[in-house]
């Protein structure tokens, strides 16, 4: 009987500085010229667990973290025009969990994976209404469920996506709150191979319920919607 165990521990200590880009301070509209540099101390610990069977493999990734940054550059949109500005003080932290479990026999796998996301980014200075608020557009909560099929040159995937509510401002107004949703896409493809060469038939249908939902507020994402691709990789080891 085939078993292994493998345990990784990791830490990490960084500190950053971000220059504005050209388009923070002089894209037009919008650009700001007065915006200033990030400064930024980063903190991070995490594992990654491993185990091997016959047909068996699993795998655990997580990671806490935490972080300080003056002077953050944030886009905010000012009565339809989108302009950088400089929050004095964010705290950042978060964890994150990257799971996956591989079921392998003679001729087909089954794979599944599991990723979560918990992100609190807080303004701590500034307007009373501003301070101890989570920043625009970042979600505290973000998941990914998907499962895989694969049989000789077939494979069929299923992928599910959630995000939880976003805020549109920095004073966290609930009314102008973007909603939480969750996609359901799915996939089939099949390869060919000819000699050196592989040819790969794919068929996509995302949104399956066709859920409404804005990545930006007032910007709708597109509905249901159906995709047939072909790619060509020359030069290919076809791999069994």
């Amino acid at each position: 009987r085939d078993e292994k165990n493998k345990l990784v521990i990791r830490g990490q200590v960084a500190r950053g500085y971000r220059v504005p880009t050209l388009n923070d301070r002089y894209f037009i509209p919008g650009g700001n010229p007065d915006v200033t540099p990030e400064d930024a101390i980063h903190l991070e610990g995490g594992l990654h667990w491993t185990k091997t069977l016959t047909s068996w493999h699993y795998s655990i990734d997580g990671a806490i973290y935490k972080g300080w940054v003056d002077d953050m550059i944030v886009w905010q949109n000012e009565e339809g025009v989108w302009s950088p500005t400089n929050l004095q003080e964010v705290k950042l932290r978060g964890i994150e969990i990257d799971a996956s479990v591989t079921f392998i026999r003679s001729g087909y796998q089954i794979i599944g994976n599991f990723n979560y996301g918990y992100t609190r980014s807080i303004n701590q200075k500034g307007p009373r209404s501003f301070v101890n608020k989570q920043l625009s557009y970042v979600p505290v909560h973000v998941g990914r469920a998907s499962g895989s099929l694969l049989w000789k040159q077939w494979r069929f995937d299923l992928r599910l996506n959630l995000t939880s509510a976003r805020y549109t401002t920095l004073d966290n107004d609930r009314s102008q709150a973007l909603d939480p949703y969750g996609l359901l896409d799915a996939s089939l493809s099949k390869n060919f191979f000819l000699k050196r060469t592989r040819l790969q038939a794919r068929a996509e249908a995302n949104n399956i319920f066709n859920i409404y939902y804005e990545n930006l507020k007032n910007h709708a994402m597109p509905g249901r919607n159906y995709s047939i691709s072909v790619s060509i990789n020359f030069n290919n080891k076809q791999t069994l």
